[in-house]
Protein backbone atom coordinates (compact mmCIF):
# COMPACT_ATOMS: atom_id res chain seq x y z
CA UNK A 1 0.00 0.00 0.00
CA UNK A 2 1.20 3.68 -0.60
CA UNK A 3 2.05 6.37 2.00
CA UNK A 4 -1.27 7.83 2.53
CA UNK A 5 0.59 11.19 3.15
CA UNK A 6 2.58 11.29 0.08
CA UNK A 7 0.76 12.18 -3.09
CA UNK A 8 1.91 9.72 -5.23
CA UNK A 9 -0.17 10.51 -8.25
CA UNK A 10 1.75 14.36 -7.92
CA UNK A 11 5.05 12.54 -7.74
CA UNK A 12 4.37 10.97 -10.91
CA UNK A 13 3.09 14.21 -12.77
CA UNK A 14 6.24 15.41 -12.15
CA UNK A 15 7.88 12.38 -12.79
CA UNK A 16 6.60 12.21 -16.13
CA UNK A 17 8.34 15.65 -17.24
CA UNK A 18 11.47 14.76 -16.29
CA UNK A 19 11.43 11.15 -17.69
CA UNK A 20 10.36 12.76 -21.09
CA UNK A 21 13.50 14.81 -21.34
CA UNK A 22 15.84 11.54 -20.01
CA UNK A 23 14.23 8.55 -22.26
CA UNK A 24 17.19 7.89 -24.63
CA UNK A 25 15.93 8.98 -28.31
CA UNK A 26 18.42 6.18 -29.92
CA UNK A 27 16.02 3.70 -27.87
CA UNK A 28 13.18 5.66 -28.68
CA UNK A 29 13.56 6.01 -32.23
CA UNK A 30 13.52 2.13 -32.00
CA UNK A 31 10.17 1.90 -30.50
CA UNK A 32 8.80 4.58 -33.14
CA UNK A 33 9.46 2.37 -36.17
CA UNK A 34 8.05 -0.82 -34.27
CA UNK A 35 4.94 0.61 -33.47
CA UNK A 36 4.47 3.09 -37.07
CA UNK A 37 5.19 -0.31 -38.65
CA UNK A 38 2.18 -1.64 -36.91
CA UNK A 39 -0.17 1.27 -37.07
CA UNK A 40 -2.66 -0.30 -39.35
CA UNK A 41 -2.86 -3.40 -37.59
CA UNK A 42 -5.99 -3.47 -35.31
CA UNK A 43 -5.29 -7.05 -33.97
CA UNK A 44 -1.54 -5.28 -32.31
CA UNK A 45 -1.48 -5.91 -28.87
CA UNK A 46 0.59 -4.05 -26.59
CA UNK A 47 1.04 -4.68 -22.50
CA UNK A 48 2.67 -2.16 -20.70
CA UNK A 49 3.69 -3.39 -16.56
CA UNK A 50 3.75 -0.93 -13.53
CA UNK A 51 1.75 1.72 -15.60
CA UNK A 52 1.34 4.00 -12.90
CA UNK A 53 -0.96 6.98 -13.36
CA UNK A 54 -1.11 6.22 -17.76
CA UNK A 55 2.07 8.41 -18.57
CA UNK A 56 3.64 5.99 -21.08
CA UNK A 57 0.12 5.64 -22.99
CA UNK A 58 -0.12 9.57 -22.92
CA UNK A 59 3.55 9.73 -23.77
CA UNK A 60 2.60 7.45 -26.75
CA UNK A 61 -0.63 9.55 -27.63
CA UNK A 62 1.32 12.57 -27.63
CA UNK A 63 4.15 11.07 -30.06
CA UNK A 64 0.87 9.88 -32.41
CA UNK A 65 2.93 6.40 -32.12
CA UNK A 66 -0.66 4.47 -31.11
CA UNK A 67 -3.15 3.35 -34.25
CA UNK A 68 -4.94 0.61 -34.37
CA UNK A 69 -4.55 -1.13 -31.15
CA UNK A 70 -5.35 -3.26 -28.13
CA UNK A 71 -3.45 -1.76 -25.09
CA UNK A 72 -3.30 -3.56 -21.30
CA UNK A 73 -1.80 -1.61 -19.23
CA UNK A 74 -1.27 -2.94 -15.71
CA UNK A 75 -1.00 -1.70 -12.18
CA UNK A 76 -1.00 -3.12 -8.61
CA UNK A 77 -2.86 0.35 -7.08
CA UNK A 78 -6.28 0.21 -7.87
CA UNK A 79 -7.13 3.84 -7.47
CA UNK A 80 -4.64 4.89 -10.16
CA UNK A 81 -6.88 3.52 -12.89
CA UNK A 82 -9.19 7.29 -11.94
CA UNK A 83 -5.97 9.31 -12.19
CA UNK A 84 -5.42 7.34 -15.71
CA UNK A 85 -8.90 7.62 -16.76
CA UNK A 86 -9.09 11.59 -16.19
CA UNK A 87 -5.78 12.10 -17.96
CA UNK A 88 -6.87 10.35 -20.81
CA UNK A 89 -10.11 11.13 -21.58
CA UNK A 90 -8.17 15.55 -20.87
CA UNK A 91 -5.99 14.34 -23.66
CA UNK A 92 -8.96 12.63 -25.93
CA UNK A 93 -10.86 16.16 -25.26
CA UNK A 94 -8.37 18.71 -26.08
CA UNK A 95 -7.03 16.33 -29.49
CA UNK A 96 -10.44 15.80 -31.18
CA UNK A 97 -11.00 11.88 -30.23
CA UNK A 98 -13.99 10.74 -29.26
CA UNK A 99 -13.21 8.54 -25.89
CA UNK A 100 -15.56 5.96 -24.62
CA UNK A 101 -15.78 4.48 -21.31
CA UNK A 102 -17.79 0.89 -21.65
CA UNK A 103 -16.60 -0.48 -17.82
CA UNK A 104 -14.94 1.31 -15.60
CA UNK A 105 -11.42 0.12 -16.83
CA UNK A 106 -12.58 -0.46 -20.64
CA UNK A 107 -11.80 2.64 -22.56
CA UNK A 108 -11.70 3.18 -26.36
CA UNK A 109 -10.49 6.21 -28.26
CA UNK A 110 -11.76 6.69 -31.53
CA UNK A 111 -10.94 9.28 -34.17
CA UNK A 112 -12.15 8.98 -37.64
CA UNK A 113 -11.10 5.64 -38.83
CA UNK A 114 -9.07 5.35 -36.01
CA UNK A 115 -9.24 3.27 -32.58
CA UNK A 116 -7.40 2.86 -30.06
CA UNK A 117 -8.55 0.23 -27.26
CA UNK A 118 -7.06 0.51 -23.41
CA UNK A 119 -7.79 -2.39 -21.03
CA UNK A 120 -6.37 -1.30 -17.32
CA UNK A 121 -6.24 -4.26 -15.24
CA UNK A 122 -4.86 -3.61 -11.18
CA UNK A 123 -3.46 -6.87 -11.12
CA UNK A 124 0.22 -7.98 -9.77
CA UNK A 125 2.87 -8.43 -12.51
CA UNK A 126 4.58 -11.47 -10.67
CA UNK A 127 1.49 -13.56 -11.50
CA UNK A 128 0.59 -12.14 -15.02
CA UNK A 129 2.73 -14.70 -17.01
CA UNK A 130 -0.14 -17.58 -15.84
CA UNK A 131 -2.80 -14.52 -16.81
CA UNK A 132 -2.15 -14.71 -20.54
CA UNK A 133 -2.21 -17.36 -23.43
CA UNK A 134 1.84 -17.78 -24.32
CA UNK A 135 2.60 -15.40 -27.69
CA UNK A 136 -0.81 -13.00 -26.59
CA UNK A 137 0.76 -10.13 -27.30
CA UNK A 138 3.39 -8.06 -29.61
CA UNK A 139 4.66 -5.74 -27.35
CA UNK A 140 5.93 -5.22 -23.94
CA UNK A 141 6.33 -1.96 -22.67
CA UNK A 142 8.17 -1.51 -19.06
CA UNK A 143 8.71 2.01 -17.70
CA UNK A 144 10.61 2.64 -14.79
CA UNK A 145 9.59 -0.75 -13.43
CA UNK A 146 11.91 -3.64 -13.83
CA UNK A 147 14.67 -2.39 -11.64
CA UNK A 148 12.13 -3.22 -9.24
CA UNK A 149 11.38 -6.67 -10.37
CA UNK A 150 13.02 -10.06 -9.70
CA UNK A 151 14.08 -10.24 -13.03
CA UNK A 152 15.75 -13.85 -13.27
CA UNK A 153 12.26 -15.04 -12.04
CA UNK A 154 9.72 -13.04 -13.57
CA UNK A 155 10.92 -11.42 -16.77
CA UNK A 156 10.83 -14.94 -18.50
CA UNK A 157 7.40 -15.06 -17.82
CA UNK A 158 6.61 -11.86 -19.23
CA UNK A 159 8.59 -12.63 -22.78
CA UNK A 160 6.70 -15.55 -23.10
CA UNK A 161 3.73 -14.07 -23.51
CA UNK A 162 5.11 -12.28 -26.43
CA UNK A 163 4.89 -13.23 -30.14
CA UNK A 164 8.32 -14.73 -31.52
CA UNK A 165 10.14 -11.83 -32.64
CA UNK A 166 8.02 -9.78 -30.39
CA UNK A 167 9.12 -6.07 -29.18
CA UNK A 168 10.37 -5.29 -25.61
CA UNK A 169 11.10 -1.71 -24.12
CA UNK A 170 12.53 -0.97 -21.08
CA UNK A 171 13.56 2.36 -20.34
CA UNK A 172 14.90 3.83 -17.03
CA UNK A 173 16.73 0.90 -15.97
CA UNK A 174 18.43 1.94 -12.73
CA UNK A 175 21.95 1.54 -13.71
CA UNK A 176 23.89 1.34 -10.16
CA UNK A 177 24.86 5.30 -9.62
CA UNK A 178 23.62 8.13 -7.26
CA UNK A 179 25.30 11.33 -6.69
CA UNK A 180 25.02 14.66 -5.89
CA UNK A 181 27.03 18.00 -5.80
CA UNK A 182 28.42 19.41 -4.22
CA UNK A 183 30.51 16.63 -3.14
CA UNK A 184 30.22 16.21 0.52
CA UNK A 185 32.50 12.80 2.38
CA UNK A 186 29.46 11.04 3.31
CA UNK A 187 27.88 10.16 0.02
CA UNK A 188 29.90 7.30 -0.42
CA UNK A 189 29.06 5.30 1.93
CA UNK A 190 25.43 6.55 1.74
CA UNK A 191 25.08 5.64 -1.48
CA UNK A 192 26.53 2.40 -0.99
CA UNK A 193 24.45 1.13 1.13
CA UNK A 194 21.37 2.99 -0.64
CA UNK A 195 22.41 0.06 -3.32
CA UNK A 196 23.08 -2.35 -1.21
CA UNK A 197 19.42 -2.14 0.05
CA UNK A 198 18.12 -2.35 -3.50
CA UNK A 199 20.26 -4.98 -3.62
CA UNK A 200 18.49 -7.24 -0.65
CA UNK A 201 15.26 -6.81 -2.38
CA UNK A 202 15.59 -10.30 -3.76
CA UNK A 203 18.23 -11.93 -1.37
CA UNK A 204 17.12 -15.57 -2.87
CA UNK A 205 18.50 -14.25 -6.46
CA UNK A 206 21.68 -14.18 -8.11
CA UNK A 207 20.75 -10.56 -8.75
CA UNK A 208 21.67 -6.82 -7.92
CA UNK A 209 18.61 -4.87 -8.71
CA UNK A 210 20.88 -1.76 -8.44
CA UNK A 211 22.98 -2.91 -11.24
CA UNK A 212 19.60 -3.50 -13.45
CA UNK A 213 20.87 -1.19 -15.82
CA UNK A 214 24.01 -2.61 -16.65
CA UNK A 215 22.99 -5.88 -16.16
CA UNK A 216 19.83 -6.54 -18.20
CA UNK A 217 20.65 -6.29 -21.96
CA UNK A 218 23.47 -9.58 -21.26
CA UNK A 219 21.00 -11.03 -19.18
CA UNK A 220 18.47 -10.53 -22.43
CA UNK A 221 21.35 -11.67 -24.28
CA UNK A 222 22.01 -14.99 -22.63
CA UNK A 223 18.49 -15.87 -22.44
CA UNK A 224 18.56 -15.65 -26.42
CA UNK A 225 16.65 -12.60 -27.26
CA UNK A 226 17.95 -10.06 -29.53
CA UNK A 227 18.85 -6.15 -28.10
CA UNK A 228 18.17 -4.10 -31.06
CA UNK A 229 18.95 -0.81 -29.20
CA UNK A 230 20.17 0.63 -25.90
CA UNK A 231 21.40 4.00 -24.26
CA UNK A 232 21.28 5.86 -21.44
CA UNK A 233 18.94 8.05 -19.53
CA UNK A 234 19.93 8.88 -17.07
CA UNK A 235 18.57 11.67 -14.63
CA UNK A 236 20.05 15.50 -14.87
CA UNK A 237 18.27 17.60 -12.36
CA UNK A 238 19.28 20.71 -10.54
CA UNK A 239 17.69 22.48 -8.08
CA UNK A 240 16.33 25.92 -8.21
CA UNK A 241 16.19 28.62 -5.18
CA UNK A 242 12.50 28.52 -5.15
CA UNK A 243 11.41 25.54 -2.83
CA UNK A 244 8.29 24.37 -4.84
CA UNK A 245 10.02 24.40 -7.92
CA UNK A 246 9.27 20.92 -9.77
CA UNK A 247 12.64 19.77 -9.53
CA UNK A 248 13.58 20.53 -6.29
CA UNK A 249 9.94 18.29 -5.13
CA UNK A 250 11.21 15.61 -7.43
CA UNK A 251 15.35 15.94 -5.65
CA UNK A 252 13.17 16.19 -2.35
CA UNK A 253 11.07 12.57 -2.84
CA UNK A 254 14.51 11.06 -3.34
CA UNK A 255 16.32 12.32 -0.35
CA UNK A 256 13.04 10.86 1.48
CA UNK A 257 13.45 7.58 -0.33
CA UNK A 258 16.75 7.38 0.70
CA UNK A 259 16.12 8.82 4.10
CA UNK A 260 13.69 5.58 4.53
CA UNK A 261 16.06 2.90 3.17
CA UNK A 262 19.09 4.59 5.05
CA UNK A 263 17.27 4.71 8.50
CA UNK A 264 20.08 4.15 11.76
CA UNK A 265 22.96 5.14 9.36
CA UNK A 266 25.48 7.09 11.23
CA UNK A 267 25.59 10.82 9.92
CA UNK A 268 22.48 10.37 7.98
CA UNK A 269 20.56 12.92 10.06
CA UNK A 270 23.12 15.93 9.63
CA UNK A 271 23.31 14.70 5.47
CA UNK A 272 19.82 14.81 5.20
CA UNK A 273 19.70 18.40 7.10
CA UNK A 274 22.79 19.62 4.57
CA UNK A 275 21.33 18.20 1.07
CA UNK A 276 18.03 19.92 1.83
CA UNK A 277 19.30 23.36 2.70
CA UNK A 278 21.17 22.99 -0.61
CA UNK A 279 18.21 22.02 -2.59
CA UNK A 280 16.12 24.78 -1.03
CA UNK A 281 19.15 27.42 -2.09
CA UNK A 282 19.31 26.15 -5.48
CA UNK A 283 22.76 24.59 -5.47
CA UNK A 284 22.04 21.05 -5.07
CA UNK A 285 22.52 19.11 -8.30
CA UNK A 286 21.63 15.23 -8.05
CA UNK A 287 22.34 12.43 -10.86
CA UNK A 288 21.21 9.25 -11.53
CA UNK A 289 22.74 6.52 -13.95
CA UNK A 290 19.57 4.87 -16.17
CA UNK A 291 19.54 2.82 -19.39
CA UNK A 292 16.74 1.89 -21.64
CA UNK A 293 16.70 -1.08 -24.00
CA UNK A 294 14.09 -2.16 -26.95
CA UNK A 295 14.51 -5.46 -28.46
CA UNK A 296 12.57 -8.63 -29.71
CA UNK A 297 12.21 -11.87 -28.36
CA UNK A 298 13.69 -15.01 -29.80
CA UNK A 299 12.98 -16.44 -33.02
CA UNK A 300 11.66 -19.91 -33.19
CA UNK A 301 11.95 -21.75 -36.68
CA UNK A 302 8.24 -21.64 -37.51
CA UNK A 303 6.60 -19.86 -40.15
CA UNK A 304 5.24 -17.28 -37.53
CA UNK A 305 8.96 -16.43 -36.56
CA UNK A 306 10.29 -16.15 -39.93
CA UNK A 307 7.97 -13.35 -40.53
CA UNK A 308 8.49 -12.03 -37.26
CA UNK A 309 11.94 -11.73 -38.14
CA UNK A 310 11.12 -9.06 -40.51
CA UNK A 311 8.67 -7.45 -38.16
CA UNK A 312 10.82 -4.81 -36.72
CA UNK A 313 13.71 -5.14 -38.50
CA UNK A 314 17.65 -4.48 -37.22
CA UNK A 315 18.16 -1.26 -35.88
CA UNK A 316 21.62 0.62 -34.90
Amino acid sequence: MLDETFDYPEYLAIKQAIDDRSLNPSVWQALTVALKSQSGNPAFRILEIGAGTGSMIIRLLNARLLGHCQYFAVELEPGFARVAETTVSVWAGTQGWRMEVSAPAHWILQKEEQVIEIQWLSADILELASAFAPGYFDLLIGHAIIDLLPVPACLPGLLNLLKPGGGFYFSLNFAGVTSFSPFDPRDLKLTATYHQDMDSRFPDLNWRASQTGQLLGGWLQEQGHLVLAAGDSDWQLSSQPTPSAKDNRFIGQILETMAKALAGQQGLKEWLTLRRQQADSGTLRFFAANRDYFGRTRLVDTPQGKESDQQYGHIT
